[in-house]
């Protein structure tokens, strides 16, 4: 017979941290977890130990629990394990807090971009989900033989290409850029 997971609420001051949770969070981690929790409400429980002189100590949720006390909630819903080893909770805490798995990209690429940064997806993630190189790693000459590719050069010495806010000579491949260009 399969046990079913029961949720109950208990009041916020019941519950208490356990001294062993690894999981910290960024500002920003915790601001946008803030941001979730206002606009959607508590939508998943914490998980709690019951076991005899365990009583309330967080298993699961402690970024969260520490939200919900910072915005004022005076019972939050809960789910009650009763795992009297040590090591046992402390391995839970561990398999709940660990980060598996990795996203599907395409999968992604398919949100708003909007979204995917309030949420709280990075500059570089963003780059990363919809294939755009960053600018540090853009490299003007492989663009430039990109597009020279399979074609005769028809240019001759002094002739210039505009990258961007650069020129670039095809024969010396300096780049130039427009105040240069002016004092020529």
């Amino acid at each position: 017979m399969k046990k079913q997971l029961k949720i109950e609420y208990i009041p916020i001051g019941d519950i208490k941290p356990n001294e062993y949770n690894p999981k910290i969070l960024t500002e920003k981690e915790e601001k946008d977890l803030e941001k979730s929790i206002v606009k959607f409400g508590i939508v998943d429980p914490l998980i709690i130990n019951i076991a005899k002189g365990r009583e309330g100590i967080i298993i699961g949720g402690h970024q969260r629990y520490r939200v919900y006390r910072k915005l004022n909630f005076e019972e939050v819903p809960v789910v009650k394990l009763n795992i009297p080893d040590l090591v046992k909770e402390r391995e839970l805490c561990l398999r709940l807090s660990k980060n598996v798995g990795e996203f599907d990209l395409d999968l992604l690429s398919e949100f708003d971009e909007d979204l995917l940064v309030d949420v709280g997806w990075s500059g570089e993630e963003i780059d990363e989900i919809f294939g755009l190189e960053r600018a540090e790693d853009y490299d003007a000459e492989k663009e430039f033989q990109k597009v020279l590719a399979g074609k005769e050069r028809r240019c001759k010495e002094g002739d210039l290409f505009g990258m961007g806010e650069y020129y670039i000579c095809p024969n010396c491949k300096k780049e130039i850029d427009e105040k240069e260009m002016l004092d020529m």
